[in-house]
């Protein structure tokens, strides 16, 4: 029977308490993301990272002690993603921020970086079926291993993407002759 790893929801209040009491706080988006903007004195380890279970160790040793996990948005998955993998690897106490740096900031905590403020969520949605213009649209990707990464794109052929309130749905076709 496959195991469930899952981390407490905490708010930026109760974040701040397990901070003030020795927690580790840690920022899982990529390093370009994190250089940007990030929480003052966050840890950063990208959830994305091949070499994620091999870094966690020498960044965060003590497997029982509280690691506080944000993320990019209320919406974003890196932060439950990387908690669910500080779960596997044996550490004890994961917590993930409700809200992400965004509700951190409301709440006062400062940030550092290249840019003054984190990323606006969108919070108004424009619900209806849109077309992709595959003329002036690209899919970029970045690929990830323990050497590095590499990023490229490659043009559209075609796609849709239906929009009802909060929720996301579609396809794209990628024109993989012309990669």
């Amino acid at each position: 029977m496959p195991m469930h790893y899952s981390a407490k929801s905490v708010t930026p209040a109760e974040a701040l308490s397990l901070i003030e009491k020795g927690a580790a706080l840690l920022d899982p988006i990529t390093p370009e993301t994190y250089g940007r903007c990030h929480v003052e004195n966050a840890l950063n380890l990208c959830v994305y990272e091949v070499a994620f279970a091999k870094k966690a160790p020498a960044l965060l040793p003590d497997r029982n002690a509280p690691v506080v996990v944000y993320g990019n948005s209320a919406d974003s998955l890196e932060a439950p993603a990387a908690a669910q993998k500080l779960l596997k690897l044996g550490y004890r106490s994961v917590c993930v921020v409700e809200g992400g740096i965004g509700a951190l900031v409301k709440a006062g905590w400062r940030t550092e970086g290249t840019e003054a403020s984190p990323p606006q969520e969108t919070l108004e949605y424009v619900s209806g079926r849109y077309e992709a213009d595959t003329e002036a649209s690209r899919i970029a990707w970045t690929g990830r291993n323990a050497n590095g990464s590499r990023r490229g794109s490659v043009a559209l052929k075609g796609g849709t993407l239906q929009i009802r309130g909060a929720t996301l749905s579609g396809s794209f076709t990628a024109d993989m002759a012309a990669m």
